[in-house]
């Protein structure tokens, strides 16, 4: 397995094009910009994936709440496969499948549009809060979400501290990443938030049931930081403990330690819950959460990452 680390360059402008391709049949980059709308339980997502020696591309947008868990039963669902290659220069593009980013600002603002007329229409700007943090081909950025949404007619401002990634390399829709992961996050504001991701361990005791049931993962070799008084400590251990209804994560308890020997303790509550599979060979359930951390509120998200055969293999009869 990978080892996640900061990556000992730092990123520069070109990081916000694509790079350049190797030779990998799955190679994959991707652009992915989250937002909340926490008193209506919703979240979204624009992910878009472009992969260049197969010449396709692929993603588009999401937006569900607290009402539904399949595809077919959130209030938005555009995902979309085997579109035709995104080409031409990633800081100023509107992808195949509708979704527009320009770089406003070199690894920090952007703008974000979409447009699916009398459905959804959305415009937005994305602006980070701290740099962007770089784990080997992957980079993730906490930052402030403003603008506006319209589904089918009704309009909805936007205004929250959210995440967004990308990451460039092979991603196989054969074999997905392989194995189970955690990857969670909440932001109360520039001084306050954190990110993590964790090893979710396979054995009988983790697997998903059909009633209620906890878990227990490590951060182990991948990576984690809090914000504390806006500055951002690297976590040096940290336990997820996801306690499951059904399978589906409902509560989120982590504790741990950063870097400047401080005790860290979040709890999280699941608010909605999302059935989504990006590739063929990656499951997720996908959760807008709400996090108590240090005395504030933070929303953010928590990502619950499995092969498909993993999940399948660990309900319960008749679950």
């Amino acid at each position: 397995m990978t080892v996640d680390h900061p990556r000992k360059e730092p990123l520069c402008e070109a990081d916000d094009d694509f790079h350049p391709a190797g030779a990998d049949h799955w190679w994959t980059e991707t652009c992915w910009f989250s937002f909340t709308v926490p008193e209506r339980d919703w979240m979204a997502y624009l992910y878009c994936w472009n992969r260049p020696n197969i010449a396709c591309s692929g993603g588009g947008v999401m937006l569900w709440d607290a009402h539904g868990e399949a595809p077919w039963e959130i209030p938005f669902y555009d995902y979309q496969f085997n579109l035709p290659p995104a080409r031409g220069d990633m800081r100023d593009m509107v992808w195949p499948n509708g979704v527009g980013v320009r770089c406003l600002r070199p690894l920090t603002r952007y703008a974000l549009s979409y447009s699916r007329p009398g459905v959804l229409e959305l415009e937005a700007e994305f602006d980070g809060v701290m740099d962007a943090v770089m784990t080997n081909s992957h980079i993730d950025q906490v930052g402030r979400v403003t603008g506006e949404l319209r589904l089918r007619g009704e309009r909805v401002s936007i205004d929250c501290h959210a995440m967004r990634d990308r990451s460039w390399g092979p991603r196989s829709d054969l074999t997905g990443m392989g194995v189970r992961v955690g990857y969670c996050y909440g932001t109360a504001s520039a001084k306050t938030g954190f990110l993590l991701f964790t090893d979710i361990t396979t054995d009988a005791t983790s697997a998903p049931t059909s009633g209620a049931g906890r878990e227990r993962d490590e951060m182990g070799g991948r990576y984690g930081y809090v914000i504390r008084d806006g500055k951002r400590s690297d976590l040096v251990r940290a336990t997820r403990r996801v306690e499951r209804d059904a399978g589906r994560p409902k509560r989120i308890e982590i504790e741990g330690q950063d870097a400047d020997g401080r005790p860290v303790s979040i709890v999280g509550d699941c608010r909605n819950r999302f059935a989504f599979a990006p590739y063929p060979g990656m499951f997720c359930w996908l959760s807008l959460v709400r996090w108590e951390m240090d005395g504030e509120v933070a929303w953010g998200e928590n990502q619950d990452v499995w092969p498909p055969g993993a999940w399948r293999a660990g309900r319960s009869p008749g679950a």
